[in-house]
């Protein structure tokens, strides 16, 4: 290792240190409750469902490539109804499919109190991947099914882990503290590591 790379790796460390300490909000944290901008595209649990029933390539991080899966993405994220030439279709799916990876951005998986961290769990169990955080939404934080599916996706995962955390679980990778740092620096693959 170089002296430049041990000085940045002692730089890295401070600054995860100090973040960690800080009485602030993670910024990615702020972000997923922050008042969205005036035409943002949101992605709420009901977003999530209706691009799932309709077996959306969003959902898969892919944007839309027939009329009609651009049309289902439309009705999903309620921007109306329109008529888009193809470089304004490609320009909203990109937009959409950022607002979901952004979302998903948020998900923090938890160990369990006492967790060695060996055991995995099967999060599926045939079920959507929304089905779990849409139940847990009702039974954990006691919200109403209108308002659960009305609740940003970002929102949800946050809300979700914070809720965790007050019942003694910890990360299981990088906290929310720690993203804010690694995330300028770190590899493509190693930030889809940690986001789970």
């Amino acid at each position: 290792m170089t002296e430049a790379q041990e000085q940045q790796l002692r730089s890295l460390a401070a600054d995860l240190a100090a973040v960690e300490q800080s009485a602030w909000q993670p910024r990615c944290i702020a972000r997923a409750f922050a008042t969205p901008g005036a035409g943002a595209l949101v992605f709420t649990m009901q977003t999530w469902i209706d691009l799932d029933a309709c077996s959306s390539p969003l959902i898969e991080g892919r944007l839309p490539e027939t009329a009609e899966q651009i049309s289902d993405a439309v009705d999903a994220f309620a921007c109306g109804p329109v008529d888009l030439s193809a470089e304004e279709a490609v320009g909203l799916g990109v937009m959409m499919r950022d607002a979901i990876d952004a979302a998903f951005g948020m998900s923090l998986p938890m160990n369990p109190p006492c967790d060695d961290g060996g055991g995995t769990m099967s999060l599926s169990g045939g079920f959507g991947d929304w089905l779990p955080i849409y139940a847990a939404l009702i039974a954990q934080l006691r919200m109403s099914r209108t308002d659960a599916r009305s609740t940003p996706v970002g929102e949800a995962f946050a809300l979700l882990a914070a809720d965790k955390r007050n019942r003694g679980w910890m990360p299981s990778g990088a906290s929310y503290a720690q993203r804010d740092v690694l995330q300028p620096v770190m590899p493509d693959e190693e930030k889809e590591a940690s986001n789970g």
